[in-house]
C-alpha cells in the first residue's frame, strides 16, 4: 500500500459516520484490494467512477437549507406555531398543553351555564298542591321555572270527614282578561284575573263544593286558551291549597250566623287604625261570613254574601300592602346592620297576622330563619 493511500484511508476512518454506507476498498499498487472495513446500515451512494476513487456520498442538510425551510414556515400562522412548538422545551410544552385544556374546560362550563342552566331548573317539577306553597313558577316566558305554554295540571287529595271548600292561592303575571281558565275536574270554575285588576295581590280561587271529590284525587288545570296557536307569555307561581270546613247547620241558623259575622267585620274595619290586629280581624270576620253562606243553597243566599266578597277583596289588598311594608322594613334593617331591629319588625308581623290564614305569617317566619334572627 502506498503512503498516499494509507493517509486517505486514515482520514476517511476519522470522519464522523453521519451517513451509513459501505466502506470503499482502498487500491494497492498492484491493484489488489485491501480487506474491507466493517460496514453500517447504508444509504444510497454514487457509484465509484473508477479504481482508486471514493464514492460521492449524499450530503446532510445544510444550514442554508434549514434557514430556507424556516423562512417558508414563517409565511403562515400554522408554520410559526409549529416552529414555536418544536423549539419549546418539554416543560414548556407541558405547561402550554395544561393551560389549553383548562381554558377549553372553562369555556365549556361557561357556555353550559349560559345556555343550559336556563333550561334545566333545579329540582323536580311540582304537581301536587297542599298547605305549603309550591315555590316554583309555570307558564311561558322569561323567569319561568318550568315551561308549560298550553296548560299546567295539578292534583290534590280532599280527605275531609265533613263538607269542605277548597281555595287555591297563587301569584300570576303577564295574563290578560279571560286568557287563563281554571278547570276543576273537567269543569271551568273561573279565570285568572288580569294584572291590572289585582296588581301584586295574591290571587284566590274558590273551588265549588259541587265540583270537588271527597276522599278522592282532584285535578286542577290552569289552561291558557290562547296557546296554541298563539305563543303568549304567562306565569303562575307559589300555589298552595287551603281547605276549610263548611258549617252544617239549618239554613236559618246559617243566615243569622253570617249576618253576625258581617257586623263584626264592619266594626273591626272601623277600628283598623287603632289596633295592629283589627284589620286582620275585619278580613277574617267577612271571610267567615262568606264561608258560612257557602253552605246555603245559592238561590237562598242574601246580599251579605256578595258584600262579604267585596269586603274580603278590599281588606286583602290592605293586608298585602301592610305585609310588604313590614317585610321591606326588616330587609332594610338587615342591610343597615341592625339585626335586632329587624327581628323586632318581623316579630311584629305576628301581631298584624296572628294566624297562617294569611300568607304573611309564614313569610315572616321564613325571613327570621333566613336572616338567622
Amino acid at each position: 500500500m502506498t503512503r498516499a493511500a494509507e493517509v486517505d484511508q486514515e482520514e476517511t476512518r476519522l470522519k464522523p459516520s453521519v451517513l451509513a454506507v459501505p466502506w470503499p476498498q482502498a487500491v494497492t499498487a498492484d491493484d489488489t484490494p485491501a480487506a474491507p472495513r466493517p460496514t453500517e446500515p447504508a444509504l444510497a451512494v454514487a457509484a465509484p467512477s473508477g479504481p482508486g476513487t471514493l464514492p460521492e456520498l449524499a450530503a446532510p442538510p445544510l444550514a442554508a437549507d434549514r434557514a430556507r425551510a424556516a423562512r417558508r414556515a414563517r409565511d403562515s400562522f400554522g408554520g410559526r406555531l409549529a416552529m414555536t412548538w418544536a423549539e419549546a422545551s418539554p416543560a414548556a410544552r407541558w405547561v402550554t398543553l395544561t393551560a389549553g385544556l383548562l381554558a377549553v374546560a372553562a369555556a365549556g362550563l361557561g357556555l353550559w351555564t349560559v345556555f343550559a342552566s336556563d333550561e334545566q331548573p333545579v329540582g323536580v317539577e311540582g304537581a301536587r298542591l297542599g298547605p305549603e306553597p309550591l315555590e316554583q313558577s309555570f307558564g311561558l316566558g322569561p323567569g319561568v321555572d318550568f315551561s308549560r305554554p298550553d296548560f299546567k295540571l295539578f292534583t290534590f287529595q280532599l280527605a275531609q270527614p265533613v263538607r269542605s271548600v277548597a281555595i287555591v292561592h297563587f301569584d300570576a303575571s303577564g295574563i290578560s282578561k279571560d286568557e287563563v281558565a281554571i278547570v276543576l275536574n273537567g269543569v271551568e270554575v273561573g279565570t285568572v284575573a288580569p294584572d291590572g285588576e289585582v296588581g301584586d295581590h295574591e290571587h284566590e280561587q274558590m273551588l265549588p263544593l259541587k265540583n270537588l271529590k271527597r276522599n278522592d284525587s282532584n285535578q286542577l288545570v290552569f289552561d291558557n286558551v290562547k296557546n296554541p296557536p298563539g305563543h303568549e307569555p304567562w306565569r303562575i307561581a307559589n300555589l298552595w291549597l287551603e281547605v276549610l270546613a263548611v258549617p252544617e247547620l239549618p239554613v236559618p241558623e246559617l243566615l243569622a250566623r253570617a249576618a253576625e259575622l258581617a257586623q263584626q267585620g264592619k266594626a273591626f274595619k272601623g277600628l283598623r287604625d287603632v289596633g295592629s290586629g283589627n284589620l286582620f280581624k275585619a278580613w277574617k270576620s267577612y271571610r267567615q261570613a262568606w264561608l258560612t253562606l257557602l253552605a246555603v243553597p245559592e238561590q237562598a243566599r242574601p246580599e251579605v254574601f256578595a258584600e262579604a266578597q267585596v269586603q274580603m277583596a278590599e281588606l286583602s289588598r290592605l293586608l298585602d300592602q301592610r305585609c310588604r311594608m313590614l317585610l321591606l322594613e326588616a330587609r332594610r334593617d338587615i342591610e343597615l346592620k341592625s339585626p335586632e331591629e329587624a327581628r323586632q319588625t318581623l316579630e311584629d308581623v305576628a301581631r298584624h297576622f296572628p294566624t297562617t290564614e294569611h300568607r304573611c305569617h309564614n313569610q315572616a317566619l321564613r325571613a327570621l330563619s333566613e336572616y338567622q334572627l
